[in-house]
């Protein structure tokens, strides 16, 4: 039976912008805006049928910041919703 590799949805912030990049690692990716070589935020690793199995922390989604701000994306990002991790965003008094 061949092994499929494991793959990985890669969640990246910066230049107020937010995107994703699907690779069979968690690696950086280049900024769309600065072209800055960026690490991801978090990594989802799914499964050969594109289910999550697992979402890594590559920061403290409590307490980062990202370079330049937040954009307004994060506030529906599925990755936060689903895992009720949530950085307090300046100027809000409590993140949801």
């Amino acid at each position: 039976m061949k092994e499929v590799a494991a793959k990985y949805i890669n969640h990246f912030i910066h230049c107020r912008t937010q995107w994703i990049d699907t690779w069979d690692c968690t690696c950086d990716d280049d900024c769309p805006i600065c072209h800055w070589e960026i690490e991801p935020f978090a990594s989802e690793e799914i499964d050969d049928k594109g289910n999550v199995v697992e979402t890594i922390w590559h920061v403290d989604p409590k307490t980062w910041v990202p370079e330049g701000g937040w954009p307004e994306s994060v506030r529906d990002s599925a990755v936060w919703h689903r895992d009720r991790h949530w950085a307090l965003i300046p100027g809000d008094e409590a993140a949801p």
